[in-house]
């Protein structure tokens, strides 16, 4: 069968890979295709981190989803999803019981579920085909999309607004307010100008 995330491929090749490992051993290694969901969970966190331009003090999972819930980035199912895959993944890393298919294949669902949500993030124009559960044993096919350099952002994430700071006009220098008297110095140019004329005319009458 075709893979449920093979239209990751068109832009994140690696997270189709991830994603399509955690279909590959859903059934023979439940515990490894839910530490894949995890690893694919947390590539997309980071990913909406950084165009979000967000920075964590504590960089985990559970702080990276609190922090784009509370930005409202991510809504209530795609909160729920990311949850359902960290906790599940923490359970398998640190021994915590045995993972069923059953499980994984619930797991699965949520991935698929948060894969079709990111690739509509950037691309608005995308639409997902119907979740198929793979059957045990049955080949998961890797045929490629074909790869662009980079996901369009084709208009701003609803959540978002565009923000222009309010720059406040320069300050006008308040305008010179004289008595109405001439300044003194201007009288003894003037006075100096003057004389120094009369002078010149004393000079040429001789």
């Amino acid at each position: 069968m075709e893979s449920n995330f093979l239209f990751l491929n068109k832009y994140w090749p690696s997270l189709c890979e991830i994603c399509m490992s955690a279909e590959r051993h859903l059934y023979d290694s439940p515990a490894t295709s839910v530490i894949e969901l995890g690893r694919f969970a947390e590539a997309v966190t980071g990913e909406i981190l950084s165009s979000e331009r967000l920075v964590l003090d504590e960089d985990n999972q559970f702080n990276r989803i609190v922090l784009l819930e509370r930005k409202g980035v991510l809504p209530s199912t795609i909160v729920e999803a990311l949850h359902q895959i960290r906790m599940a993944r923490n359970a398998v890393s640190h021994g915590r019981g045995n993972v069923t298919a059953g499980a994984a294949c619930g797991l699965l669902r949520s991935a698929y579920i948060l894969a079709v949500w990111f690739m509509k993030y950037y691309d608005r124009t995308f639409s997902a085909d119907r979740f198929s559960l793979p059957k045990p044993g049955e080949t998961i096919s890797d045929e490629p999309y074909t790869k662009v350099s980079a996901p369009p952002r084709l208009e701003p994430p609803v959540h978002t607004a565009s923000f222009r700071p309010e720059i406040s006009p320069p300050a006008q220098k308040p305008a010179r307010q004289t008595d109405g008297r001439v300044p003194v110095l201007a009288i003894l140019l003037l006075i100096s100008i003057l004389f120094n004329l009369y002078q010149y005319f004393l000079l040429c009458s001789r």
